[in-house]
Order: C-alpha cells, then structure tokens, then sequence
C-alpha cells in the first residue's frame, strides 16, 4: 500500500503546469475574515489583518501583536489604541469579495492526479505539484512534503475538514514541508469543512476555508488564513508568504514570542500543580517521613520538567539558526 501511495504522489511524465490561484486584493491579507478574529495571547502576526462585514469589535487581537494593519469596517475595534488600526470599508468589501472568487476558482480545477489519495489520510506523504482532491475529511498524523520547483503550484482540494495533529513543542510538531525550492505562495488548500491546525503544527500555504480555521496553541503558519466565517488563534506565529528578509526575521522574533509564551504557560502550569498537591498534601497532616518523600518527589518531578523545557528550548534555538540561515538568502 505504501508503495502505491508514493506512486501516485508522484508527478506524471508530461502534465501540464497548474495555474496559480489569484486571491485578488484577499491576497494582500495574512488573516481575513467575514465573522471575527479572536486571540488567546500572545500571538504574532507578519502582515495585514481584517473583518468585513462584522464590525471591528469582532477582532479581538492587541494591535500590539500585529506587525502590519488591522483593518476594519467602522470605529468598532476596542484592543488596543494603535496607530496599525484603520477603517476601510470599501478595501475589506472587495477583498472578501476576490476571496469568495478565489474559493470558488480552487474548487473548481479539475483533479490532475488520481483522487482521494490515502482515503484521505495523507500522514508522511509527498505530494507532486497539481490538482489533488477528496471528496473527505484530510488528516496529517505524520509529516507531509510538498515537492516541487519555486514556480510549481498546489492546489488541494478538501470537500470536508482538514485536521492536522498536535505534538508536544514546535521542534516534535506535525509539519507541512516544501522542498525542491516549492514556496508557500503557490499552495492553496481550498476546505468546505473546518480546517483545524494542531497544537504545535507547521503549516505552509493559503487556507480558503468555507466554514472555520481554528490554530490551536503554539501552530505556525507561513501564509494566509481566509475564512468565510471566523478564525481563531491560540498563542501563534501567522507570516503572509513571499516574506523579505526583513519579514523573515519578524516572523523569527515572532515564533520565539509565542514559544517563550508558551514554556511560561506551560512553567506556571506545573508551578501551579505542585503548589496545590502540596497544599492538598499538608491538609494530610503528614508524618516528618512522610513530608520528606513527597518533597524528594516533587524535586525529582520538577528536575524532569525542567530538563525537558530545557531540551525543548535548545532544539528551538538551533532550528531559528537554520531559519535565520534561510533568511539571508532573501532580499
């Protein structure tokens, strides 16, 4: 079975290039909505932001978390008083407007592969360029490549949800990876259903999105979210594709904003623990041996956690050296 499934990822002798699909003024956007954005902070955000035709009381993201514009319909946007928030009307009309248009082009390309490729389960996959469909629900338990040259285009239509796993950091997380020079502009995943990207996942393209995108804590996103309703995000780091090297490394500053968010979250979780099994412990009346093993407990428990923020934080920092890497090699 695993053979056949690399067969027929691969790219067929003599197909025809796909055309990208053209997002209009949408693709001015890293995040557009029609029903609101809302943020668990802190999340970190390269490029413009926007509802329409809820009101700006409905984007509930700090203007202080986006490095770009929030743009609005009316005077309703409350989180913050930043320069970065404008009211354009007309703008956010006729983005929402090219983003329906761009979701209806992607869904109407005709397959150029075979389709429902893995019953849709796509777990550890490389996929050609091309027109790939399934008439199901897609889930990503392992990591995907996305293989191809810079001017190769992705085009992966989902008639129903799109779920990629969770993992424990963002070193382990489940990922969507582009080799061979293929770049994040030129992938479009066009979902009728609820696209949900997993605690801690890497993803890679424009979500044209029909009902929800929902980024659970920690998940990156290098491109765009289009949703025709709501988007909700969870302490992430969202860039638009086709960044300079000045937009690169934000997005780096970014990601490590939102990783140390998270080891903090993660530290005053457990600190919070053991303070309450303590407590919960001293309400025993523990005998002074007894008292004496609990707290060797604890420390060891609190040894294991450190030494695992600890690895966590060490294969973070040697991935942003990669990454720093590839950012100098752009403009």
């Amino acid at each position: 079975m695993a053979a056949l499934l690399a067969l027929l990822s691969s790219a067929s002798p003599g197909m025809a290039a796909t055309a990208p699909v053209d997002l209009g003024s949408a693709g001015d956007f890293a995040i557009l909505s029609t029903s609101g954005i809302t943020d668990v902070s802190a999340s970190a955000i390269v490029g413009d932001i926007g509802t329409s035709p809820i009101t700006g009381a409905a984007i509930l993201v700090p203007c202080t978390e986006v490095t770009g514009t929030i743009f609005e319909v009316d005077a309703g946007y409350t989180v913050g008083t930043c320069a970065n928030v404008t009211t354009a009307a007309t703008l956010l009309d006729t983005a929402v407007g090219d983003m329906m248009i761009a979701y209806d082009d992607a869904a109407s390309r005709a397959p150029t592969h075979p389709t429902e490729l893995g019953a849709g389960d796509i777990s550890g996959l490389t996929l050609a360029p091309g027109v790939w469909t399934w008439s199901s629900d897609v889930v990503i338990n392992s990591d995907v490549t996305l293989k191809g040259g810079p001017n190769d285009v992705w085009i992966l239509q989902i008639a129903g949800n799109l779920d990629i796993a969770s993992g424990g950091d963002i070193a382990s997380g489940i990922k969507v990876i582009l080799v061979g020079g293929a770049r994040a502009a030129n992938v479009f995943w066009q979902v009728a259903g609820i696209t949900t990207l997993g605690t801690y996942s890497t993803f890679n393209g424009t979500i044209l999105d029909e009902t929800l995108i929902a980024l659970q804590t920690g998940a990156e996103l290098s491109g765009r979210a289009l949703a025709q309703t709501a988007v909700t995000l969870e302490m992430n780091a969202i860039t638009a594709p086709d960044a300079t090297k000045t937009q690169c490394e934000a997005f780096l500053k970014a990601e490590k904003t939102v990783f140390d968010a998270g080891q903090k979250a993660d530290k005053n979780t457990f600190d919070a623990g053991q303070k309450a099994d303590k407590l919960a412990f001293q309400l025993t009346h523990p005998t002074s041996a007894q008292k004496k093993t609990f707290d060797a407990a604890q420390k060891a428990d609190k040894n294991v956690f450190d030494a695992a923020q600890k690895a966590d934080k060490l294969a973070f920092a040697l991935q942003q050296i990669i990454d720093k890497a590839q950012c100098n090699t752009l403009q």
